[in-house]
């Protein structure tokens, strides 16, 4: 099970006929979330002590209600946002900044089940093995949300039982472009890759090996991007897995 490369990219095409590309070309297109509906878990938020204590001196409720509940809304999200703008906080203050959501949103208008398709397809690539029928439900995972101002720092993927074997990253915007930012941007031993987000491929990021450093730059753009991160470890590799 042995993966040979840091990382690589997927064009969906290889997997999707024609007739498919088109239908999630066209899904996509008309894809969004209804930000005003997101509670965002607020683990995925890894904000400093400069940041919470802004936070209880401008909105000591605010700050009370997203403890309390243990997530965040779009509403705080933009809170926050301003509050960074206004103050300056640097790398150090956030890890992360965007917002999760339910994978359902995008199962109930079909695109899960076209991904699905090639999720399988590329583990058949690494592995020449086919995904048993009872975990093709279950293999990818919410909906990252990056609005306006929203990043991912500079990092590695943490993995502190060293089991994972890869991350497939997956992404449901159309037409973006570099300006706007929201870039995947991997570190790779000789080069800087920098990845405008689109639904026509999607990226494989080894872990047992390299576990690049990457990061998700600012998102410029009122237009919001959307991504579907997918681990893949030892274990789905042992449970999942059955040789054709």
């Amino acid at each position: 099970m042995e993966i040979k490369f840091d990382y690589k990219i997927y064009q969906l095409s290889d997997f999707l006929n024609d007739e498919e590309m088109s239908s999630l070309s066209k899904i996509i297109l008309n894809f969004n979330v209804d930000l005003s509906e997101v509670k965002s878990t607020l683990g995925f938020l890894s904000w400093s002590n400069n940041v919470i204590n802004k936070i209880k001196e401008v909105d000591f409720d605010r700050y009370k209600k997203i403890i309390d509940l243990n997530y965040i809304t779009y509403d705080d999200f933009e809170f926050l946002s301003n509050l960074n703008e206004t103050y300056g906080y640097n790398d150090d203050d956030y890890f992360n900044f965007f917002l999760t959501y339910s994978n359902e949103t995008y199962k109930k208008v079909g695109i899960y089940d076209l991904i699905k398709k090639v999720y399988c397809g590329i583990v058949f690539d690494l592995f020449g093995k086919k995904i048993k029928e009872e975990y093709q439900n279950t293999l990818l995972g919410n909906i990252n949300i990056y609005p306006k101002n929203s990043f991912i720092r500079k990092h590695q993927d943490n993995d502190p039982d060293g089991k994972r074997l890869f991350t497939l990253l997956f992404f449901l915007n159309a037409n973006r472009k570099e300006e706007q930012g929201s870039l995947l941007k991997l570190y790779t031993k000789n080069d800087t890759v920098n990845l405008v987000p689109d639904y026509k491929y999607c990226i494989l990021l080894e872990h047992q090996k390299h576990n690049l450093i990457h990061e998700v730059t600012v998102n410029k753009s009122d237009d919001v991007r959307y991504s579907i991160y997918s681990p893949f470890t030892i274990k789905d590799y042992e449970e999942k897995l059955y040789d054709d």
